[in-house]
């Protein structure tokens, strides 16, 4: 849930400080919504000791020595789509989990 490692970063201070005056949707961007209301919990100055992350090494390096990475396929399955193990999803669902977490996002800030 966190951006750039399992523990938050500078990425993810700057990602939330750019969105900090208007929040994700959590109609339309869940997961968004969710990482932003987690990391509106942590305050300030928690927030500006987060350390900034280390960028990934670039894959590829020298096309000389380094042998294409060949990709393995998995082996294709039959559809089970003749079973639904947890029944269909209740829009009532989504919207009681929309007003509560509109509910909670109001009493944070």
């Amino acid at each position: 849930m966190i951006l750039c490692s399992q523990l938050p970063t500078a990425a993810d201070r700057e990602a939330y400080e750019s969105l900090k005056n208007t929040p994700p949707s959590v109609a339309t961007h869940p997961n968004t919504f969710a990482w932003f209301v987690l990391l509106h919990r942590f305050s300030d100055a928690i927030r500006n000791s987060w350390a900034g992350a280390q960028a990934a090494p670039a894959k590829g390096g020298d096309k000389k020595t380094a042998a294409p990475a060949k990709k393995e396929e998995a082996p294709k399955k039959k559809d089970d789509d003749d079973m639904d193990l947890f029944g269909d999803d209740d829009e009532e669902d989504l919207v009681s989990f929309y007003r509560f977490t509109m509910q909670l996002f109001s009493s944070l800030i």
